[in-house]
């Protein structure tokens, strides 16, 4: 008998094709459906596929689950330490969407700091034509960029900022040795000195509310 896998979510349909191919597979699209199954239906499942999600009521209605496999690299959303506790093996896909991750940071970046959403709909608005040139924007060259947790996604973002000349300083739980950034222990002092803040760190009660009032206000308006 194939072994039973449990999968909650929109996979793309490669991968579908890939797992059904191999395993018995239960799909349901989201939380609420699955909420809706009996516990006789997962009664025999040994793995769970996840985007990043399974709290531990829903991996206690798998008496028979060995492997949670979460589709991504953060699983602040997988109750893993429950899991371990119960003989489950937690994975995930550390590195795979660092460079990605860290191009869609630069793009946001050029975004917020060109305003380019604002000045597209300026321009659709036809008000270029009635009121001339948009307003001008502020260049990311020379601007000083906190990051907030130098991980692997936060080295690769501050490799990229180099490109543009940015002065990279960043904030972490430890100082690490082996980079070339200026470290700040605390993180309101290094929002008060930056123009840009990046936070870049995996949710959780660790890091709930470590952006906090005072760091925004430290962080101020562009200089």
């Amino acid at each position: 008998m194939a072994t039973e896998v449990l999968v909650v979510g929109n996979f793309f349909p490669s991968v579908m094709t890939d797992l059904k191919e191999k395993f018995s597979v239960l799909h349901v699209p989201n939380a609420e459906e699955l909420a809706q199954l009996d516990d006789a239906a997962l009664a025999n499942v040994e793995g769970f596929a996840t985007f990043g999600w399974a709290p531990s009521n829903v991996i206690d209605r798998m008496p028979n689950l060995k492997l949670i496999s979460s589709f991504g690299v953060g699983y602040d959303g997988v109750a893993a330490d429950h899991a371990a506790s119960n003989g489950v093996v937690v994975t995930h896909t550390p590195n795979v969407l660092n460079d990605d991750v860290a191009n869609t940071t630069i793009m946001l970046l050029l975004a917020t700091m060109r305003k380019l959403i604002e000045q597209n709909q300026y321009l659709r608005d036809g008000r270029w034509v009635k009121e001339g040139n948009a307003p001008l924007t502020r260049s990311i060259a020379g601007k000083k960029v906190g990051i907030v947790g130098l991980g692997r996604i936060g080295e690769a973002i501050a490799h990229k900022l180099s490109v543009f000349n940015c002065e990279v300083v960043y904030h972490s739980r430890n100082r690490k040795p082996d980079v070339p950034h200026a470290y700040y222990g605390k993180l309101v002092d290094m929002a008060t000195d930056c123009d840009v803040l990046i936070a870049i760190t995996p949710g959780g009660p660790a890091t709930n509310k470590l952006i906090d009032k005072s760091v925004i206000e430290a962080l101020g308006l562009f200089r």
